[in-house]
């Protein structure tokens, strides 16, 4: 049979597994959440400190600054959904890219089009075409006479 009917193994573990949480007591809840509220803080760490050895400290303050007042980083990024698991790892991806980590930044990437957003792989576009950043720039001076 090529579809099956009754839901998959990984469901029905997931299931169990939420259904465990909810039985549990409060702090075993609270710790829970503070390791995926951990996780998601790392993320931004890792991109402003990848910034920062990239483009220079006054930079990764600018971003930081754009980061603390957005709406995004409040709303989104705590909630626990699959968008904001793919701007979770397009964040690591990024951060990867930019300290010189291709591979780090293509299996962010894969793993957050495949597990969060799929429109996420369109980003691992430019990754696998041009490896670190700025490596493949070169700058030539064009004189134009009219």
């Amino acid at each position: 049979m090529l579809f099956s009917t009754s839901r998959p193994i990984i469901l029905d573990n997931c299931i169990a597994l939420h259904n465990w949480i909810i039985r549990c007591k409060t702090i075993l809840k609270g710790c829970c959440y503070r390791k995926v509220l951990h996780v998601c803080v790392h993320t931004y760490v890792y991109n402003f400190r990848a910034i920062c050895r990239q483009f220079g400290v006054n930079t990764g303050r600018l971003t930081l600054a754009a980061l603390v007042f957005a709406a995004g980083m409040f709303t989104s990024a705590t909630a626990f959904l699959p968008s904001s698991f793919a701007m979770k790892t397009t964040m690591m991806a990024v951060g990867c890219w930019y300290t010189g980590s291709v591979s780090g930044a293509v299996f962010f990437t894969a793993l957050g089009a495949l597990v969060g957003w799929p429109f996420t792989a369109a980003l691992g576009y430019d990754i696998q075409s041009k490896g670190p950043p700025f490596c493949q720039v070169k700058l030539t001076l064009v004189h134009c006479k009219f």
